[in-house]
């Protein structure tokens, strides 16, 4: 996993460059590869009983037939940012603040260009 410390970020105050380290930096970090978090196979087993077995059929087969709040349910708690994402952002955002339309357009940006989340399965896949 890449960490990010203070000393390899520079910081900026011209915006367009702020926004391009965020967005680049954000990317990279959705992009990494995160094992299923245990609060997830709970609900995975609690909702759609499925076992960590059956994982690769339900996510070839199932999880395409769902609402979108029902994927945001069972997979929020996958993506709440913990202390470290924070800090990270922190690191390039530095004590520069965003407006809320920036914020949006930030948003588009990174699910646009972001390819795919990796999932690790229990499987290894």
């Amino acid at each position: 996993m890449t960490t990010t410390t203070i000393s390899s970020i520079t910081p900026t105050t011209d915006t367009a460059q702020l926004l391009a380290a965020l967005t680049t930096h954000i990317i990279n970090r959705l992009a990494l590869p995160r094992p299923v978090s245990p609060q997830v196979s709970n609900a995975l087993a609690d909702k759609y009983s499925t076992s960590e077995a059956e994982y690769d059929a339900f996510f070839a087969e199932k999880l395409s037939t769902l609402d979108d709040y029902e994927v945001d349910l069972v997979f929020s708690p996958q993506f709440t940012p913990k202390p470290a994402d924070y800090d990270a952002i922190c690191c390039v955002l530095g004590t520069n603040q965003l407006s809320q339309s920036t914020v949006s357009s930030l948003l588009t940006t990174v699910l646009t260009q972001l390819p795919a989340v990796p999932l690790v399965l229990p499987s290894g896949a």
